[in-house]
């Protein structure tokens, strides 16, 4: 009894030191409280309604800024003053971006804290994404044949194509993969094919010389204009984007006339209308209507309107001029693209000016309106 009794004197001091030295141990190990730190998460959402199209949706907590690098030279950063505190994973919500090539990317997420101190805390977080469902890249090629009396078919021989646009001379514009063109006169023309795959475009530019157009359709001009008198085969086409200079809204139709080998230039503005936006049957039954016969115009400004440009000779806007409409004839029209309108309209103007020691012009001018 008295050993048991002298053990146990011996072991209490040696358990209160051990048991004492375990709870140092553990207050030790214990984790600091990450309660108050930045924290991020985020997941990718590949988004079939667009190619290469990625939603990243993140969730950070007590985060001032962050930062999204997407692993294709681009970044994306963001203030908490100006987004929510919080973005939950599962609610769909997040940014998006769309990649260009198929290849992997790394994606980081930052988030940083900046305490009252200054110091900043920051949390990161990397995911790797594969993209592969963009398209390969168009290759633009065609072919043309000559036909009969100004015509010409065009082959598309693009590859990975998704869509055309064909561009040359007013009117000649397409968008069908391979369209037949119809020249009214003779002469060198660019034609330009454009083949569109996502993110990138390919041109062919080519020039076409007709030579086997039997009668040539091109608007004239008959009478005085300056020093040159006669009649004059000219070069133009009624247009409708508005694009030529200033005060011409878009959708105006407009039409430059010039007259090779000479200084003739014209330009007529014929509407007031704004067309862009009508259908062909509605731009032809709109230009029908505002060209009455007789109509006179006597300002530079108005429904109807016209001033030259010519070397060395001002357009003087204060220039006694008058424009009047004296004939009109609808007529079948021979699609010169696939898009144009099957009817056109012969307008003739009667215009006259008084330049003063320049000369005067005074004619008229017959323009034929193909509507596109």
């Amino acid at each position: 009894m008295k050993v048991i009794e002298i053990i146990n004197k011996k072991l209490w001091p040696i358990l209160l030191i051990g048991m004492a030295l375990a709870c140092e141990k553990k207050e030790k190990v214990n984790p600091v409280d990450l309660g108050n730190k930045v924290s991020a998460n985020f997941k990718v959402i590949k988004d079939s309604s667009a190619y290469g199209r990625i939603i990243v949706v993140f969730k950070m907590e007590r985060w001032t800024s962050c930062l999204i690098n997407y692993g294709d030279g681009f970044e994306r950063d963001y203030s908490a003053i100006y987004n929510p505190d919080k973005i939950p994973v599962e609610s769909g919500e997040g940014v998006d971006h769309i990649y260009k090539e198929n290849k992997e990317y790394t994606i980081t997420l930052t988030a940083y804290q900046q305490t009252e101190s200054g110091k900043i805390n920051q949390a990161v977080q990397v995911q790797t994404i594969r993209i592969n469902d963009i398209p390969p890249k168009a290759e633009v090629d065609f072919s043309y044949e000559m036909l009969d009396n100004g015509r010409v078919k065009f082959t598309n021989l693009s590859q990975n194509a998704l869509s055309f646009a064909w561009r040359g001379t007013v009117p000649y514009t397409s968008k069908t993969a391979s369209p037949t063109f119809v020249f009214e006169r003779n002469g060198e023309y660019l034609i330009n094919l454009t083949a569109y795959s996502p993110f990138h475009e390919s041109n062919k530019l080519v020039t076409i010389n007709i030579t086997n157009v039997k009668e040539e359709q091109a608007p004239t001009f008959t009478g005085t204009y300056l020093g040159n008198k006669g009649t004059f085969k000219g070069k133009g086409s009624v247009r409708y984007d508005g694009g030529c200079c200033d005060g011409i809204p878009i959708g105006i139709p407009f039409l430059f006339f010039d007259v090779p080998d000479t200084d003739i230039s014209l330009m007529l503005i014929t509407s007031s209308l704004v067309l862009k936006d009508y259908t062909l049957e509605n731009k032809f039954k709109a230009i029908k209507e505002a060209a009455i016969i007789g109509k006179k115009i006597t300002a530079i400004n108005g429904i109807m309107s016209w001033w030259f440009g010519t070397w060395g000779v001002p357009n003087d806007n204060q220039a006694p001029k008058t424009l009047e409409i004296t004939k009109v004839e609808e007529v079948p029209q021979v699609k010169l693209t696939p898009e144009m309108y099957d009817k056109a309209l012969w307008i003739t103007f009667k215009i006259q000016g008084d330049f003063g020691e320049y000369g005067k012009v005074d004619g008229l001018l017959k323009l034929k309106y193909l509507i596109y």
